[in-house]
């Protein structure tokens, strides 16, 4: 056997598998099919950027998903005489399109019930609070020093109190707040947290701040890493017209998936899940 003749089969034998992969299906229904050489390609298609958090299993597995949807939605339209190309940009493109149409029958009347119905969600507090750590707390919080020496529960909790004690007689919260809180990070702003939101903090903190009528002092309230003393200086409730659109695009996503997730199961894609792990 010439060097040639070694060299053209071991050529074959790496490259036939190669050849074989692509071309395995990792998802089909009646009517079609994907293999994981489209799918690769239609990774590929993303810019740089985007593409970088494919390199998660998780989120490549859920843009199989989307991609089922796109196909199960591009191939009903194309039975129905609707003309769809065949690419996934194609097909993309007419999903997009299917989306925005539904989204456009959703008028302001039923986005501005939406609104009113889910008010609490826009509701907005300007919080400060006063930290005591509790050194019986396994949880320290990241920007803490770990070494930092902290009082047992009971003397925590009492120089917790002894401190809301000096803002009731009429300390400056903000100078309170300096001289004792240990949240490294507000401390030295006079403990000023920021504007929050409904599920950014405890849900204990998140009851007694926005429970609190602005410019009063909360009761001592305990959460995974200590007392809080709370305050806060400004409420208010993003306007509609500024939401209007969020609201359209999250009334619009309920709308599709309602429609076509049926499609979907009516459809019995079989996924090849081995091609994920």
């Amino acid at each position: 056997m010439s060097i040639f003749q070694f060299l053209l089969i071991w050529f074959v034998v790496l490259t036939v598998p190669q050849k074989d992969a692509a071309f395995r299906v990792i998802a089909s229904a009646k009517d079609w099919k994907i293999t994981a050489g489209e799918f690769q390609q239609i990774l590929a298609s993303f810019p740089p950027d985007s593409r970088q958090r494919f390199s998660v299993v998780a989120n490549r597995r859920n843009l199989l998903n989307e991609v089922i949807r796109i196909w199960v939605l591009s191939t009903e339209a194309r039975k129905n005489g609707i003309a769809v190309g065949t690419t996934y940009q194609a097909r993309r493109d007419y999903y997009v399109q299917y989306a925005q149409q539904i989204g456009a029958h959703i008028g302001d009347d039923r986005l501005r019930t939406y609104y009113k119905e889910h008010m609490a969600e826009y509701e907005r507090v300007r919080l400060w609070h006063i930290l005591i750590l509790n050194g019986g707390s396994p949880v320290i919080p990241s920007n803490v020093d770990p070494k930092k020496v902290r009082l047992p529960y009971e003397a925590a909790f009492k120089k917790a109190q002894e401190v809301r004690a000096k803002l009731l007689q009429g300390a400056k919260f903000e100078d309170v707040a300096k001289q004792y809180s240990e949240d490294p990070t507000s401390a030295p702003l006079g403990g000023e947290f920021g504007m929050i939101a409904r599920g950014q903090i405890d849900r204990p903190l998140e009851s007694a701040a926005f429970g609190l009528q602005v410019g009063k002092v909360s009761e001592v309230v305990g959460s995974i890493y200590g007392f809080h003393i709370l305050r806060v200086t400004e409420k208010k409730v993003l306007p509609f017209e500024e939401l209007k659109e969020d609201i359209r695009q999250k009334l619009t996503a309920d709308a599709v998936n309602a429609d076509i997730t049926p499609r979907v199961k009516a459809a019995a894609v079989k996924i090849d899940e081995s091609y994920f792990q």
